[in-house]
């Protein structure tokens, strides 16, 4: 390591996938515990999750030891000892998706960000709690968001919108966003990113939010070229962050979903005049939010191939 102690890189890796694992099922044990129940179909999705673990209080168990382990000094003896004995809970059978794609995406993913994310000059704590947390500049917060857009668009695209072999989405808006470089890779990257227009339909850019991440998208191609050029690709890491946290505000001040605006209760004003709720007023405006979240799909999933994740449908 850059610190000059030595270990062993499948240790590493097999280590993180063991903590992805444990922190993905306390995450589902508890939203199906949450005050807040989950709709029907996520209920029914989780349960199918968590339920081979359930038998004699093992979920239970892995909630408890991975609580412990995060209390202890990374790479202490003690931490070694609680460490085993997850992995020896996870070993006694799992389900397939999370014990197999999930904890290796969000597992190996979130040590390949992290180590992306800074800058290569400089010297770096490594660290499992903060490399597998769901919270800030991390691969599990940016696996979340791309899925949970992709959800968004699924929900309200309909049959609008189709899905491309390599994870990305297509819709029937026209989505100029995407970058157009040179590079031989990425033209293969965007291969499956092509769309296939039905209805042609123009962007529609009309609160700040919507433009500051249209700007971001555009700026996309810029970012790819100065990576390029200067051999940092914590750049991209950075680029990708700032897009969900833009598409965060956007969405919550412009759903994709098509609904009335509220009546005005103050007298009608130029500013009054505005979309001032979150909801597409028209169907044109829906398909223009519905766009944007398109190309940020699309935009996030090039950046994930770049850096060499794997994604997931479901988290």
């Amino acid at each position: 390591t850059r610190s000059g102690e030595t270990t062993k890189l499948k240790d590493l890796l097999d280590t993180a996938g063991i903590f992805a694992h444990a922190q993905m099922l306390e995450r589902y044990r508890d939203e199906l515990n949450d005050e807040k129940p989950p709709t029907e179909e996520r209920k029914a999705w989780l349960k199918e999750r968590v339920g081979t673990y359930e038998g004699g209080g093992r979920l239970d168990s892995v909630v408890a030891t991975l609580a412990e382990v995060n209390k202890l000094p990374e790479g202490d003896e003690e931490w070694h000892v609680k460490r085993d004995a997850l992995k020896a809970l996870l070993a006694e059978g799992g389900e397939p998706w999370l014990a197999g794609p999930a904890c290796s995406a969000v597992g190996l993913g979130s040590v390949k960000f992290a180590d992306l994310s800074m800058t290569r000059t400089n010297n770096y704590k490594f660290s499992y709690k903060k490399m597998l947390s769901f919270e800030g500049k991390s691969a599990p917060f940016m696996l979340y968001q791309f899925v949970r857009i992709k959800s968004i668009v699924r929900k309200f695209g309909g049959d609008a919108v189709v899905e491309t072999p390599n994870g990305g989405l297509a819709c029937v808006a026209p989505l100029p966003l995407l970058p157009s470089l040179p590079s031989a890779d990425l033209r293969k990257l965007k291969r499956g990113l092509i769309l296939r227009l039905k209805t042609p339909c123009d962007f529609i850019l009309v609160k700040p939010q919507e433009k500051d991440l249209a700007r971001h998208c555009l700026d996309f191609s810029r970012t790819l070229l100065d990576v390029e050029s200067t051999l940092l690709p914590h750049r991209t890491c950075d680029y990708m962050y700032d897009g969900s946290q833009l598409f965060s505000k956007f969405y919550a001040a412009c759903q994709v979903r098509l609904g009335p605006l509220p009546q005005q209760k103050q007298r009608f004003t130029e500013t009054a005049r505005a979309p001032q709720v979150g909801k597409a007023e028209t169907p044109e405006l829906k398909a223009s939010r519905l766009g944007l979240c398109v190309v940020v799909v699309n935009t996030l999933k090039v950046g994930f191939d770049l850096l060499g994740l794997d994604t997931i449908d479901a988290m």
